[in-house]
């Protein structure tokens, strides 16, 4: 897409000074809401109609029209505004209740990665979303003032709903919220109710709202698809072949400088989808599974395995496919990649994952041995472990955003269990003597 504004095969909306924009937030987001381009659902049209209520307010307010590009900086600023806050509010807390240094470096650590990946993008957006969900957890958790409780499951029902349409996969981390928020209600069953009602909103909007509101239909999962079947035949040596074949299925770009490549990415004409056929293409996808099944699963574990390492298989790896598939060994082009340095990143966040499946795993055994209530700490690692999981169901190419807000969360969650966990066994060792 970037190749594609650098040519002038399409243009750049005019975008303000002083906002982060991304091409999707130029090309798609903003023209959207101001209404010059049809909405989709490639992105996240629910954020689209924020968007137009939010232009239709503040022009109503102020008097003056305001164009799409303005409305999202005004979102991207207040989504800014709303995570600085929250992390304020995590870090004094943390002092007031004389945690380590440690979890307040953590913090500032995962502030910067945050501060990293701002760009206007549905991540971000989702990042501050579910930041500010923890946080209202934690709020209604406790207060003991009864309407403060009930104005936080409120809040905590928007957080959500804006969660799980930005990110449909967020499905999986939403009982988790109201498991946390209502377990001190247990003898208020209207609570609980409600708080069904709410969870049974939250996971029916994503999926009911294209039936409410006007949205044009594309096919986002294409990429996936295409993938799939370019790198299925890159490892048996039929790539031209399958070129000719997605070629007539609509894709134009065939001279891609990863074409011959077993990356995973899209190097076809994606990105509206109005060129594709999807009919011939769902037919191949289905001829290529039924024909070749062994290579199809192969490549689809070779697109989940780099979306996890940063977009590059470990060297072990790729000997593997090397020793395995012959095609492989007369391609020059065969272990090319987007990135170079993944390593850097995907090991140690691969870490703090497993780290948090163990710290998710163990407080909820002592929970259940000792009959309390779930903890912060507990809500944090199993959400971020979970969200993190949920693109093994449907994967897209590699991009670092996706897992950001795992990590961003994650991160000061694992600090503050291990720094509460050795002081423990500290004070422990000091009783015993």
């Amino acid at each position: 897409m970037d190749e594609a504004f650098r040519n002038q095969t399409i243009s750049y909306p005019e975008v303000p000074a002083g906002a982060n924009y991304t091409t999707d937030a130029a090309y798609s987001y903003s023209p959207e809401i101001e209404g010059s381009k049809t909405v989709t659902n490639w992105h996240s049209s629910f954020f689209v109609y924020e968007g137009r209520a939010l232009k239709w307010f503040l022009q109503t307010i102020s008097g003056r029209p305001f164009s799409g590009a303005e409305i999202v900086a005004f979102m991207w600023y207040m989504a800014t505004f709303v995570l600085l806050l929250c992390v304020f509010i995590f870090y004094i807390q943390s002092v007031k209740s004389r945690s380590h240094v440690c979890v307040q470096i953590a913090m500032g650590i995962s502030l910067a990665i945050s501060a990293r990946s701002s760009m206007v993008s549905l991540d971000y957006f989702f990042l501050t979303s579910a930041t500010l969900s923890v946080l209202t957890c934690i709020l209604a958790r406790t207060t003991k003032r009864k309407w403060v409780r009930i104005v936080s499951l409120c809040i905590l029902s928007i957080t959500l709903i804006n969660m799980v349409n930005y990110r449909k996969n967020a499905i999986l981390i939403a009982p988790c919220f109201f498991i946390f928020a209502i377990h001190s209600l247990q003898n208020k069953k209207i609570f609980k109710l409600c708080a069904l009602y709410f969870l049974y909103i939250v996971t029916m909007i994503p999926f009911a709202l294209s039936l409410v509101v006007p949205v044009k239909k594309t096919f986002p999962t294409n990429p996936m698809i295409e993938s799939d079947i370019r790198i299925a035949a890159i490892l048996r040596g039929e790539q031209l072949t399958i070129r000719k074949k997605l070629k007539d299925c609509g894709f134009i770009d065939t001279e891609h400088y990863l074409k011959d490549s077993i990356a995973a990415c899209s190097v076809g004409d994606y990105i509206t989808g109005v060129n594709i056929d999807q009919e011939k293409l769902l037919n191949l996808y289905l001829e290529e599974w039924k024909n070749h099944t062994s290579s199809m699963l192969v490549a689809k574990s070779i697109q989940v395995v780099e979306f996890y390492t940063a977009g590059v298989l470990p060297g072990i790896l790729q000997k593997t496919l090397i020793n395995t598939y012959p095609a492989l060994k007369s391609n020059r082009n065969a272990m090319m990649f987007h990135a170079h340095q993944a390593k850097i990143v995907w090991i140690p966040r691969m870490a703090l994952f497993i780290l948090l499946s163990w710290i998710s795993l163990c407080s909820l055994s002592i929970q259940r041995k000792s009959k309390t209530s779930p903890d912060p700490v507990w809500l944090v690692s199993t959400i971020s472990v979970l969200y993190a999981a949920s693109y093994l169901i449907v994967t897209p190419t590699p991009d670092m955003r996706y897992l950001t807000p795992s990590v961003v969360l994650g991160f000061p969650a694992a600090v503050l269990y291990v720094s509460d966990l050795l002081k423990r066994r500290r004070q422990n060792t000091v009783k015993a003597n």
